[in-house]
């Protein structure tokens, strides 16, 4: 195929509580969320990786039967015991603490391996990430999500938690970013390609950002520890994709704002009243300030509230908003948006 990708549609599921207090009840919502997609072209499935067990759960993102990405991603969330994933494995050399939330990326996995403390995690021969910490409150002392809730299209999932009304925070899986050209492409070989760029973008480990209506905790505003950005610390987000000049080592880009989104509520819309959706490009996360492309079908938006729905006359769901608050003031969002 030649760029650009194809176009994504985009649904997202109710929340799915999370039953108790364990790690492994979180796995077990994150894995009853992706079982509530519907239809045949955006219906993620999940499964058990090898060698979890009771003190290291975990669940494998499978992409869709349909999906063109099917046999050349998938991506891990687990929980680590205080000691796994192993030093190499660990994104930025994080430390690890016992019940806390970690995720990566790769391609398709093959059952056989230890995930979270074998060399190869995904399986023999096939490309990984490393493994980076997500969800602030991931703790040993602290809760875990009171629920979990799916956005996802044919290529790309995005898992939100919620630990309350005013913490929310996620990760995004997939070829996500769509490359400005082919050169700047994975270039479809068999294990690899398909003319995308694949990776993750994690939401940080905590709060730094003030709650008010023009910022938002965990997502979008500057700041390492924000969804978007790039930083190297235990607490900072997260942004890992394959490198598509060498496809089997990662780099690290970072969403790039020239100017905040507007304070006006409305300006989100066109003169006709239609959505305006305004691209979000990325870049590498140093100097100089290379361009990979833009991210897919994942633009900024007007001040929102999480899970908010985009619609227009039908009505017909545009979009679906993802934030840092869904019980006060509206906040500098982003959204999923739908042809």
């Amino acid at each position: 195929m030649a760029l650009p990708n194809p176009t994504l549609t985009w649904q997202m599921t109710a929340e799915q509580a999370v039953a108790g207090t364990s790690r492994q009840q979180t796995i077990d919502a994150i894995i009853a969320a992706v079982a509530l997609l519907t239809g045949t072209d955006s219906n993620w499935t999940t499964s058990v990786p090898t060698g979890s067990d009771a003190t290291v759960p975990g669940v494998v993102l499978i992409p869709p039967a349909t999906s063109p990405i099917l046999t050349k991603f998938s991506a891990i969330i687990g929980i680590s015991d205080g000691t796994d994933p192993v030093a190499g494995l660990r994104l930025d050399g994080d430390a690890v603490v016992a019940n806390q939330m970690f995720a990566g990326f790769g391609g398709q996995y093959v059952a056989g391996n230890d995930f979270f403390d074998h060399a190869e995690p995904f399986g023999t021969g096939v490309r990984i990430s490393t493994y980076a910490t997500q969800c602030a409150r991931a703790l040993a002392a602290g809760p875990v999500p009171s629920s979990v809730f799916v956005i996802a299209s044919e290529e790309a999932i995005f898992i939100g938690y919620k630990y309350s009304d005013t913490e929310w925070y996620g990760g995004l899986f997939g070829a996500i970013i769509e490359p400005v050209n082919l050169g700047s492409a994975e270039t479809g070989a068999a294990a690899t390609g398909g003319e995308r760029i694949y990776g993750m973008c994690l939401s940080g480990d905590t709060t730094a950002e003030s709650m008010s209506a023009n910022t938002t905790v965990g997502m979008i505003t500057s700041g390492n520890n924000c969804f978007g950005f790039n930083g190297t610390a235990d607490g900072d987000a997260k942004f890992a994709i394959f490198d598509p000049l060498a496809d089997t080592t990662i780099i690290r880009p970072q969403m790039v704002r020239t100017n905040t989104t507007p304070t006006a509520v409305g300006m989100g819309l066109t003169l006709d009243g239609e959505p305006f959706f305004r691209a979000i490009y990325t870049a590498l996360d140093a100097s100089p300030f290379t361009a990979f492309g833009r991210m897919r079908q994942l633009y900024f938006w007007d001040r929102a509230q999480m899970r908010d729905v985009i619609q227009v006359a039908g009505p017909t769901d545009r979009g679906y908003v993802i934030t840092g608050n869904s019980g006060g003031s509206p906040c500098e969002a982003l959204v999923f948006g739908n042809a």
